[in-house]
């Protein structure tokens, strides 16, 4: 599913975010990675998605060469990864029901064939009474919800998330984790970017450790 080799990640500007990366992560696994802000968390995630190429080594995201793939290649393969962002990346012109349909209106299907998935999701993130709300009237917690939504209706094959509970009480929190792990039950593969050692500890699944673009521990917290 996903292995990098030594990868590194070096921004236009000459700034260095990751170096000596590698990892492998399987199908059906759901793993937490961990590091202060600015430790490369976001970097590797955008390398993940096809944000960003990988600097040097070899990284594998899909089956497919990182370095390699044609724009027209990672716009097929984005279809399969589901991304919850930290800064929710919401259309304030469309409803919730659009915002958290839009993979799919995009990929041309129509509304029939897609409508139950949606209404189901936003159902499991209690936003059924919102279908037709615009994000501007939205608490940072329901953004959030519409954004987790939005990533799964399309039942992903791989599933990154960062930060996906911080903006929502403990209620809702608890049901997000629920469903991302019923998703790595599904041979999704999930990596949850968090500042929350609590909810890692909780969970008893890997964590990999960030810091100055490097890892530095990969381990079960007891």
């Amino acid at each position: 599913m996903i292995e990098l080799d030594n990868v590194g990640l070096r921004y236009p500007k000459g700034e260095t975010a990751l170096k000596n990366i590698t990892l492998t992560l399987e199908p059906g696994s759901l793993t937490f990675l961990t590091g202060h802000s600015g430790a490369g968390k976001s970097s590797l995630l955008k390398l993940l998605y096809f944000a960003q190429r990988p600097s040097s080594g070899r990284a594998r995201i899909l089956g497919r060469d990182a370095s390699r793939v044609t724009r027209d290649q990672i716009a097929i393969l984005r279809r399969k990864i589901g991304v919850v962002f930290q800064n929710f990346r919401l259309l304030d012109h469309l409803t919730v029901f659009e915002n958290a349909a839009l993979p799919l209106m995009v990929a041309g299907r129509r509304e029939a064939e897609y409508r139950r998935i949606v209404l189901e999701m936003l159902d499991w993130v209690n936003l059924s009474d919102k279908l037709s709300e615009r994000p501007t009237a939205l608490s940072g917690g329901e953004k959030q919800c519409v954004a987790i939504a939005r990533a799964m209706v399309t039942a992903p094959e791989l599933i990154l998330a960062d930060e996906p509970t911080g903006s929502v009480d403990p209620d809702m929190g608890a049901r997000i984790m629920g469903l991302l792990y019923e998703m790595q039950q599904q041979r999704r593969t999930v990596l949850i970017a968090t500042h929350d050692v609590e909810l890692v500890r909780y969970s008893r699944m890997p964590r990999l450790h960030l810091d100055n673009g490097e890892f530095t521990e990969w381990e079960v917290l007891d």
